[in-house]
């Protein structure tokens, strides 16, 4: 399909300059509903503001230019007032789509749009002060699947974790984690201001004093304050790391932030802008000039107490992905962050990069329900519902699912009682009981010795004549689209829309129609579609990191 949009956009692009017009945007978009066509343009509506012209009067002269070109690949191209052009697949490029989607599996859907451009992924990016979030959950469902997608469609990807593993959190972490070992050892509990009140610090001490063999609160008092700091960041490292690759995303490199500092890499950094004279001191603290690139105000970079800030280590950071020789730089923020983006991008253009090349993804909260109720959570009163508690009561792939179900820039609300039907009200089930039903199908006419031992054929395939049938062949013709779009957008959940959708219109054809009928040419052609129908849905769910069963 997306051989066929690129001709469409070439043709139209040489249409546009043919009319004299050459900074108009040629736009190819997919209709909300079918009726309105597979592919549709509003390129007559831009033209007639430049041209003075009706839009349906131009409409009408570029369907005329295009038919001879395309008459293969259309039934019909057709003008929609007010000036909107649709086109309408022919059942026989329909049906040729599903013959080399048979033949060719992966390789016929896969594409090469990223063209093995290196892409460095950086998300969840959790500070390791306790266990993840549903929050931490979302940020690692996109950024697994989106990293899965632009593998998918030709990019070179890599995944990485940056740890906050110093600063002021980490020292809090440390202090609350020796107080727990007091505790645990007899003594009265005194948390430090702001320090951190979950349980699994207690799990920690417990931990910590077996491992050191200590039995006296005059041996905690003995150890510095880095000791338990450093304890605190390796061991919730590790469970993090352990509860990520349970939940299907494994990072190709964990940086840290500990590791800048020690390579006096902030220092050379922050020298570097001095020398290009974005760097000042005022009040005892040392300044970065961010608003020479947009941002807001001034940056603190070097406060008084001669802590390097959060920021200074991000420029650090970013620099040193710019040095990895990346061609996109992807960041996956929380809303918090909101206002790092621009300060982060003026220090990355006043050290001389490109900014454009780092897209920064800002990820709404979740926010957990159960049975329509609202549960109230905080991370530092140690108030939490985990993303691993979460998991272990409604498991991985409806946990995906429903984090990867909203647009980024949406807020999730996610019922736990939802999550947990199995039944149609879930998406999730709905659209592998979709695949389920399928694999049954083809087991069926197995077990009747209805083989199908030749390739497809456009004769046979002829057979799909029922809309249930076209419907479902022009949603599956729409999957390299659906993966270009989410290239673009750098959003996955376009494909939970797509694959409940293929999965809406499979469960239409199943409600009205036979597979195995008494027509053997028929079978053969809907035992295709079938054929299609899984391949399209077992690719979309692996992409989203979901299981694809056999059996429901």
């Amino acid at each position: 399909m997306l051989n066929v949009e690129n001709k469409l956009f070439l043709e139209l692009e040489k249409i546009v300059l043919s009319l004299g017009v050459n900074d108009v945007v040629v736009e190819i978009e997919t209709p909300r509903a079918q009726n309105y066509g597979d592919l549709s343009s509003n390129i007559a509506l831009k033209l007639s503001k430049q041209l003075k012209k009706r839009p349906e009067d131009l409409a009408a002269g570029i369907i005329e230019k295009l038919i001879p070109s395309f008459q293969d690949v259309f039934d019909k191209i057709e003008l929609a007032p007010p000036g909107f052009i649709n086109f309408y697949f022919s059942n026989t490029y329909l049906c040729n789509l599903l013959i080399g989607l048979i033949k060719e599996e992966e390789s016929f859907i896969n594409s090469d749009l990223g063209k093995g451009k290196k892409v460095l992924v950086e998300f969840v990016s959790a500070n390791p002060t306790g266990p993840l979030s549903i929050a931490h959950g979302r940020q690692a469902a996109i950024g697994g699947s989106l990293a899965r997608i632009l593998e998918f469609a030709g990019y070179d990807v890599d995944k990485e974790y940056y740890l906050n593993d110093e600063g002021t959190q980490i020292d809090i972490l440390g202090a609350s984690l020796k107080a727990r070992c007091l505790e645990v050892l007899g003594e009265e509990l005194n948390l430090p201001e702001n320090g951190y009140q979950g349980e699994y610090l207690i799990e920690l001490a417990d931990k910590l004093i077996k491992k050191d063999g200590i039995v006296l609160s005059g041996e905690i008092e003995k150890l510095n304050q880095q000791y338990f700091s450093e304890f605190a960041v390796r061991e919730i490292t590790n469970e993090i790391k352990e509860e990520l690759i349970g939940f299907g995303v494994e990072f190709d490199c964990w940086s840290s932030q500990k590791d800048l500092s020690s390579k006096e890499k902030v220092d050379k950094i922050i020298s570097a802008l001095k020398s290009k004279d974005f760097i000042y001191h005022n009040e005892g603290a040392i300044w970065f000039k961010s608003t020479a690139f947009g941002d807001d105000q001034d940056r603190v970079v070097k406060r008084k107490d001669e802590r390097f800030t959060y920021f200074a280590s991000d420029i650090a950071y970013h620099k040193e992905k710019f040095n990895r020789g990346y061609d996109v730089l992807i960041d996956i923020w929380g809303p918090d962050h909101h206002g790092y983006i621009q300060r982060v991008k003026a220090a990355i253009e006043a050290l001389g990069h490109d900014k454009d090349i780092l897209k920064i993804l800002i990820v709404q909260l979740a926010t957990l329900y159960r049975g329509g109720k609202l549960i109230k959570l905080s991370t530092r009163r140690g108030e939490t519902l985990t993303l691993k508690e979460v998991v272990g009561e409604i498991g991985r792939d409806v946990t995906l699912y429903f984090l990867l179900s909203r647009k980024l820039d949406s807020h999730l609300d996610f019922d736990l009682e939802l999550a947990k039907k199995q039944s149609m009200d879930n998406p999730v089930y709905y659209i592998q009981y979709a695949y389920a039903r399928i694999y049954s199908i083809l087991d069926f006419a197995d077990q009747k010795n209805i083989t199908i031992k030749d390739d497809p054929s456009i004769e046979i395939l002829g057979f799909l004549k029922e809309e249930e049938e076209k419907a479902l062949l022009r949603t599956i013709a729409q999957f390299s689209r659906v993966i270009k779009i989410i290239t673009m957008t750098l959003d996955p959940s376009l494909l939970t829309v797509y694959l409940h959708d293929l999965a809406s219109k499979f469960h239409s054809f199943y409600d009205k129609h036979r597979v195995v009928t008494d027509s053997l040419s028929q079978t053969h052609a809907r035992l295709y579609l079938c054929i299609a129908l899984k391949l399209t849905l077992s690719e979309g769910l692996k992409l989203l990191g979901i299981s694809s069963p056999q059996k429901m």
